[in-house]
């Protein structure tokens, strides 16, 4: 999808390529934080009474879980310390 008009664009990744390349990382990690953070609303919302340990195995299963088997799942999840994930297959 192509929403943002050719003249935005140019500009945007004009002042895009002028920061730094530490720049651009900070800008990518601040929205991978707020990817995070609108993750963990959307699921509270469905299910106010959810264990920390479920929200992080959620939010790890958006994040990551199309690119692993089910056993790798497995493996993931006994590796880090208070996560549940619901793990199918």
């Amino acid at each position: 999808m192509r929403d943002t008009p050719p003249a935005v664009e140019k500009l945007w990744l004009s002042m895009f390529t002028e920061r730094t390349p530490a720049e651009r990382l900070q800008m990518a990690s601040d929205m991978f934080e707020t990817a995070k953070q609108l993750m963990e609303i959307g699921i509270r919302r469905q299910d106010p009474g959810i264990t920390a340990a479920q929200l992080k195995g959620k939010i790890f299963m958006g994040l990551y879980g199309n690119g692993f088997s089910a056993d790798q799942l497995k493996r993931i999840a006994s590796a880090i310390p208070d996560m549940e994930l619901k793990i199918e297959g």
